[in-house]
């Protein structure tokens, strides 16, 4: 049978999301292999529609940021960076003290892109 046209397809159960909270961002399983678990991203932010973006780039982007280490068994990536915690959070004036927020993704493959649209953030109290 000539499979020519197909693409393998990576399934993972699970939601393409992002967690701010006070403890930093992290990203689920789902983001992480959608994205093709890549070893460096590039952050984005758009202040006027309140988006942030991951964007997967190789070794030799200047704004590359470190993401997903292969040697890893557990697929899990999470920021504690307080720079990017404190700018999204004072950007959408949320209360990282009391609240954690969750943002659906929304993938784009022809840019190896994940949006997140902040203002659709679900929040939850911290336990």
């Amino acid at each position: 049978m000539n499979l020519s046209g197909f693409e393998t397809i990576n399934l993972v159960s699970g939601k393409d999301t992002m967690t701010v909270s006070n403890d930093g961002i992290s990203f689920s399983q789902a983001t992480i292999v959608q994205l093709g678990k890549p070893e460096y991203v590039k952050a984005m932010i758009n202040e006027g529609s309140k988006q942030f973006a991951i964007q997967v780039v190789d070794s030799n982007e200047p704004a590359k940021i470190p993401f997903f280490k292969r040697k890893r068994k557990n697929i899990n990536v999470r920021w504690n960076n307080s720079v990017l915690k404190n700018e999204l959070s004072g950007m959408m004036n949320w209360d990282l003290q009391s609240y954690t927020y969750r943002i659906d993704g929304k993938y784009y493959k022809e840019d190896q892109l994940m949006m997140f649209d902040l203002d659709k953030a679900k929040k939850n109290p911290r336990k």
